[in-house]
């Protein structure tokens, strides 16, 4: 027994090692005779027999596949691709906004403007403002990019580009108040951003990749115990989709998937095979008909323009014995609809309401609302409960001490201070700032307030 070893790389060395055997053999027994082996590759698309396009068998069922594959709506790793770089790359760009509110309610300067008479929605308003013009820029450079390098026609048929700027428009709407709200909550920028980062992270890439999956695989009703993956991932995507990056990476899987979908004739087969296919259906439909009744007919709903100058599908093909067979044509899918895997407008949905929601939330803290709803509940439940936090016992000293030196004022002999200030009260329309302060200062003492900041000790002096 003779055993050739060989490379599994290259392509060409099987038959090299069996030639290799084969001579080995040979002249074992005659040295005067050899066998050689050439390889000459026939030409991919150029093959022709009887004036008929050969597609071969490699070709064949690569476009079958392709076929197959995306117009089921299967994923072919594209959408996965976008939403990853997409999705953590404007969600990371709305995490950096947390920073100067934050910033701002740290160092009271958020207060100082509240007590200067700014109301809480012109504050919150023309942060939105700002914030979402720098936002727009972005998603606009972005859109150029994806434009200018899109090789694939992902962005650029079908009106998936303004789709895409609109969803990106969507996703600033809602995560950004959702930042906002977040610095109500974080001690620091580092901490806020920290937080804001995992959020994103778990809701914009993990969580939107399985919840897709589990769907795509679910759909044929595989089971888990008593529940469907499609229940297991639609419970799962009603508690994410209040991650506005959760919604948005939603939104990109299904925009990129439908667009494979749409494009199928454009990218899933070569222009030239395509029209020499869609020539000879239209030049003999009788006799290719049959043929193409199988795996072929996919190919055959591309036979229309842009894709060819012709067009050959949804006309009738009268067969033998009377039948007659139509190959109905390629339809885009509109990106906006209601279909739970790919469609756009339950993400829509999702980001109007979750960023018009966390806007009215903030306004509502600002507002004191809330406090308001705290105390009255707690009026209502304890009736004798003093809600009024109490003095220090230092401050209420020196309220009792000045109104006995008010009632000294005739008798200067008894009299140490030289100012008394009893009851002072500042107010910025709606906003208390000094409330009933009152206090003393006697000769020769060197005199200052402690406070925390925005406390109204700067407004005392004033």
């Amino acid at each position: 027994m003779l055993t050739a070893m060989f490379s599994t790389v290259p392509t060409h060395i099987r038959p090299l090692a069996v030639n290799l055997a084969s001579n080995t053999l040979l002249k074992s027994f005659d040295d005067s005779y050899s066998i050689t082996v050439s390889n000459h590759p026939m030409p991919y698309e150029d093959n022709v027999r009887s004036n008929k396009t050969i597609i071969t068998l490699s070709e064949h069922f690569s476009l079958q596949e392709e076929f197959e594959s995306t117009s089921s709506g299967d994923a072919n790793g594209s959408n996965f691709l976008y939403q990853t770089l997409l999705g953590l790359g404007m969600s990371l760009f709305v995490t950096v906004l947390v920073i100067f509110p934050l910033t701002e309610r740290i160092t009271n300067a958020k207060q100082v403007q509240m007590m200067t008479g700014v109301s809480p929605l012109t504050f919150w308003l023309s942060s939105l403002t700002w914030d979402g013009l720098m936002y727009l820029i972005c998603i606009g450079v972005t859109t150029i990019f994806l434009l200018a390098l899109d090789e694939k026609n992902t962005f650029s048929t079908h009106g998936s580009s303004g789709t895409f700027f609109f969803l990106c428009f969507m996703h600033g709407f809602a995560a950004i108040p959702f930042v906002y709200l977040i610095s109500f909550y974080a001690s620091s920028p580092a901490s806020g951003f920290t937080i804001l980062l995992v959020l994103n992270v778990i809701g914009g890439l993990i969580a939107p990749i399985t919840t897709w999956l589990m769907r795509q695989f679910g759909e044929p009703q595989w089971e888990i115990g008593k529940k469907t993956l499609v229940t297991i991932s639609d419970l799962v995507r009603h508690i994410f989709s209040f991650i506005p990056s959760f919604p948005y990476a939603r939104g990109i899987l299904g925009l990129v998937q439908v667009q494979n979908e749409n494009n199928v004739c454009l990218t899933g087969v070569s222009s030239k095979t395509l029209f020499e296919l869609c020539t000879e259906f239209r030049d003999d439909p009788a006799d290719l008909a049959n043929e193409l009744q199988g795996s072929k007919a996919a190919y055959i709903k591309c036979c229309e323009p842009p894709y060819v100058n012709f067009t050959t599908c949804g006309v009738p093909v009268d067969l033998p014995g009377g039948n007659s067979l139509t190959f109905d044509c390629h339809k885009a899918t509109s990106f906006y609809t209601w279909t739970p895997r790919n469609g756009l407008n339950i993400d829509i949905v999702w980001l109007f309401s979750t960023g018009l929601f966390y806007f009215i939330l903030i306004l509502l803290i600002d507002f004191g609302i809330f406090k308001m709803i705290k105390s009255a509940l707690l009026s209502k439940i304890y009736p004798g409960l003093n809600l009024v936090s109490e003095l220090d016992s230092d401050v209420t000293f020196e309220k009792n001490r000045v109104e006995e030196q008010i009632g000294l004022v005739s008798d200067r002999k008894n009299q140490d201070d030289i100012l008394l200030v009893k009851d002072l009260c500042k107010r910025y329309k709606a906003m208390m700032a000094v409330n009933k302060l009152s206090f003393g200062v006697k000769n020769g003492e060197c005199f200052g307030l402690l406070g925390v900041n925005g406390a109204g000790k700067t407004t005392t002096f004033r």
